[in-house]
Protein backbone atom coordinates (compact mmCIF):
# COMPACT_ATOMS: atom_id res chain seq x y z
CA UNK A 1 0.00 0.00 0.00
CA UNK A 2 1.29 3.10 -0.66
CA UNK A 3 0.82 6.84 -0.71
CA UNK A 4 2.18 10.62 -1.14
CA UNK A 5 4.48 11.73 1.37
CA UNK A 6 2.48 15.10 2.19
CA UNK A 7 -1.33 12.76 1.70
CA UNK A 8 -1.57 13.23 5.44
CA UNK A 9 -5.23 11.76 5.56
CA UNK A 10 -4.22 8.66 3.55
CA UNK A 11 -1.39 8.08 6.01
CA UNK A 12 -3.82 7.88 8.90
CA UNK A 13 -6.11 5.82 7.25
CA UNK A 14 -4.09 3.28 6.14
CA UNK A 15 -2.34 3.24 9.46
CA UNK A 16 -5.99 2.92 11.15
CA UNK A 17 -6.47 -0.37 9.45
CA UNK A 18 -3.50 -1.90 10.90
CA UNK A 19 -0.96 -1.60 8.13
CA UNK A 20 2.88 -1.46 9.26
CA UNK A 21 5.17 2.29 7.77
CA UNK A 22 8.00 0.31 6.05
CA UNK A 23 9.38 3.55 4.86
CA UNK A 24 9.93 6.37 2.34
CA UNK A 25 11.15 6.44 -1.32
CA UNK A 26 12.25 9.61 -2.25
CA UNK A 27 11.60 10.84 -5.29
CA UNK A 28 9.30 7.96 -6.59
CA UNK A 29 7.06 9.53 -8.80
CA UNK A 30 6.98 12.50 -10.94
CA UNK A 31 3.70 14.56 -11.14
CA UNK A 32 1.78 16.09 -14.70
CA UNK A 33 3.21 19.41 -13.27
CA UNK A 34 7.14 17.61 -13.31
CA UNK A 35 7.05 17.94 -9.55
CA UNK A 36 8.95 14.94 -8.06
CA UNK A 37 6.56 12.93 -4.99
CA UNK A 38 8.27 11.06 -2.26
CA UNK A 39 5.99 7.93 -1.97
CA UNK A 40 5.79 6.53 1.66
CA UNK A 41 5.40 2.31 1.32
CA UNK A 42 3.01 0.01 4.13
CA UNK A 43 2.43 -3.83 4.14
CA UNK A 44 0.30 -5.91 5.45
CA UNK A 45 1.86 -9.66 6.48
CA UNK A 46 -0.75 -12.43 4.83
CA UNK A 47 -1.73 -13.85 8.29
CA UNK A 48 -2.82 -9.81 9.49
CA UNK A 49 -5.12 -9.46 7.18
CA UNK A 50 -8.34 -11.50 7.95
CA UNK A 51 -8.12 -9.08 11.04
CA UNK A 52 -7.62 -6.56 9.30
CA UNK A 53 -10.51 -7.11 6.73
CA UNK A 54 -12.82 -7.85 9.84
CA UNK A 55 -12.12 -4.06 10.89
CA UNK A 56 -12.48 -2.75 7.38
CA UNK A 57 -15.86 -4.02 7.26
CA UNK A 58 -16.59 -3.10 10.64
CA UNK A 59 -15.88 0.58 9.75
CA UNK A 60 -17.80 0.32 6.69
CA UNK A 61 -20.96 -0.70 8.04
CA UNK A 62 -20.92 2.06 10.32
CA UNK A 63 -21.12 4.41 7.45
CA UNK A 64 -24.39 1.92 5.97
Amino acid sequence: IRCGMTDYASQRAIERLGAKKDGVIRGHHMRRDGTIRDTVMYSLRQGEWPEVRAHLNYLLSRYR
